[in-house]
């Protein structure tokens, strides 16, 4: 396509995308990516995701990707 809405993270990964225009961030509510670990979990590697959403090295990652802190 010539032209499509996209999040400004998923241009960002693609480096044939262009940004011609943006929603001004008032139009909208802001975009957020809830997560929460359930209690009663038995899945091992859910609170190691968590945990690493809060490390250094992932919120470096995610802030060079676009995205705000977790």
């Amino acid at each position: 396509v010539d032209l499509a809405i996209l999040y400004e993270t998923d241009v960002l990964s693609q480096p044939r995308l262009r940004i011609v225009d943006r929603f001004a961030a008032e139009t909208h509510p802001p975009i957020r990516y809830p997560m929460a670990r359930i209690r009663g979990s038995s899945h091992p590697g859910a609170a190691a995701v968590l945990d690493a959403l809060g490390g250094d090295a992932v919120r470096a990652a995610l802030t060079a990707a676009g995205f705000g802190p977790p």
